[in-house]
Parts: structure tokens; C-alpha cells; sequence
């Protein structure tokens, strides 16, 4: 099974933070880093939290939320070890939106999450952005209804 490594940084010396959701095989703890090992042929989200400098105080200004998929990857992005595809990006509602609504999900509700296909993801992720979170959860519903074969 191939593997795609996310090291999330566990100190405050990076310029920014790191949350990963998606299919995990195992993690370890490194000196500044812990890496979480997934199963590179489903889909994963990470969040970031980008840090500025201003007056040597250090704020978060800048959150981002991206839907991935190692699958034909062409991009780099922080702590991630791999080339990835980015399938969706958001800010704001849709990063506090995605990651709410993930952390409601229990863990075998998520596993099948993240193996629908990636326009599933893109029109959750612009139900999130533009419909109250009531809409999303019930987008979810009718994805599980209709997807119920997934495993």
C-alpha cells in the first residue's frame, strides 16, 4: 500500500500550523514534527493557519482549507511529502464550515467520506461555502444515500 507522509509541526518555530483529516494508517513523533501516515489513494483535508510577523509579534492572519488527492499530483505544499492534486481550496466560512463538519463525523462516517469521488468534494465544499451547515449535513445524508455501497 503506498503511503503520503503530512508532518504537522508540534512547536511554535514554524510560520505555520498544520490539521490533517483523512484515511490513517499510523503516525509517529518526530523531534518537531509528527507524521501522520495515509493511504495515498483516498482523499485527505488539511488546514493551515499562516503566520505573519508584525512588530516581532507573531499572528495567525491567514487560514486555508484544501480537499487533496496524491493522484496525478502536480503541486507542493508545507509538511506534505508528496506532489499532490488540489481538488477544492477555501477560507473563511468554508475552512470553519469543512472542519466543524468533520469533526462531527464519526470515524467510519469519514473513512467513506473520503473515498467518494472528488466532485463530491467540490460540491460539498461549495455548500458549505455558500448554504447554512444545516444544508451540508444534509447534502452528507443524501451523499451517503446515494453512495451506500462505499465501504
Amino acid at each position: 500500500m503506498n503511503t503520503l507522509t503530512v508532518s504537522v509541526p508540534n512547536t511554535d518555530s514554524t510560520r505555520y500550523s498544520l490539521y490533517v483529516k483523512g484515511v490513517f494508517l499510523n503516525k509517529e513523533k518526530r523531534n518537531e514534527y509528527v507524521d501522520f501516515h495515509l493511504n495515498e489513494k483516498y482523499i485527505f483535508v488539511v488546514f493551515y493557519g499562516f503566520k505573519a510577523v508584525r512588530n516581532k509579534k507573531t499572528k495567525s492572519i491567514h487560514r486555508r482549507c484544501y480537499v487533496l488527492s496524491a493522484f496525478n499530483g502536480s503541486k507542493f505544499l508545507p509538511g506534505i511529502n508528496n506532489k499532490i492534486n488540489v481538488i477544492s481550496a477555501g477560507t473563511g466560512r468554508a475552512f470553519d464550515g469543512l472542519r466543524y463538519l468533520l469533526n462531527q463525523l464519526s470515524d467510519k462516517d469519514l473513512n467513506k467520506l473520503f473515498k467518494l469521488p472528488p466532485i463530491e468534494w467540490q460540491r460539498l465544499i461549495a455548500v458549505i461555502a455558500n448554504h447554512p451547515l444545516s444544508d451540508a449535513m444534509y447534502y452528507l445524508y443524501q451523499m451517503e444515500k446515494k453512495n451506500d455501497n462505499i465501504q
